[in-house]
């Protein structure tokens, strides 16, 4: 536990698929973290273990479950893709990450706690296709979420490419399209390489 908690130096980290779990606290307040992939699809992601990274940005979740207050009060945390692996989503697992402007959701509509987006307001873009979306699902879960149905429209979510589209329509909606270099940055911060 804690093991990187405070710690200065750490600005991106990506986590392997063999990966079981990160510890409770493990990189609680890394203030210079900016960018996280979990590409874990059995991890637990533990209690606050990223809470308070204030410069966190961006962060891929590709874990099994992401537990209570693991990302809450990341000032700066504005895009969250959450993969098809995430079962649930705990209690106040993004509490006031008030910067949050987008969640992409892969797959299946996971279980999420009634208090996860405390004090969230953003908008929640989920696949228009997939039936487990229902009005029961789309809550505002103590917070206030704008919920968009993906239909498909991009050639990237055609391929079922749904990471690589969620990425491409958030640099849409920053005007990124037409500035590749944006676009690139974008992208590169999930390790994607085109």
């Amino acid at each position: 536990n804690s093991a990187f908690a405070d710690s200065k130096g750490l600005k991106h980290i990506q986590f392997p698929a063999g990966l079981k779990e990160i510890r409770n606290a493990a990189f609680y307040n890394c203030d210079s973290l900016t960018t996280v992939t979990i590409s874990a699809s059995e991890a637990i992601v533990g209690w606050a273990s990223f809470a308070l990274c204030d410069n966190l940005q961006t962060v891929y979740i590709g874990a099994k479950s992401i537990v209570t207050s693991a990302f809450m009060h990341c000032s700066k945390l504005h895009t969250v893709v959450i993969s098809a692996d995430v079962q649930t989503i705990g209690p106040e697992a993004f509490r006031y990450d008030t910067a949050l402007t987008g969640i992409y959701f892969e797959g299946d509509a996971p279980q999420i706690d009634n208090t996860a987006f405390v004090g969230v307001t953003t908008t929640a873009y989920y696949p228009g296709w997939n039936p487990t979306w229902t009005a029961d699902v789309m809550q505002n879960y103590s917070g206030t979420i704008t919920w968009v149905a993906l239909q498909c429209q991009q050639a990237l979510c055609r391929s079922h490419n749904f990471r690589h589209a969620s990425l491409i329509i958030r640099a849409q909606q920053r005007g990124a399209i037409g500035h590749n270099q944006v676009l690139a940055d974008v992208l590169l911060q999930f390790g994607i390489i085109f």
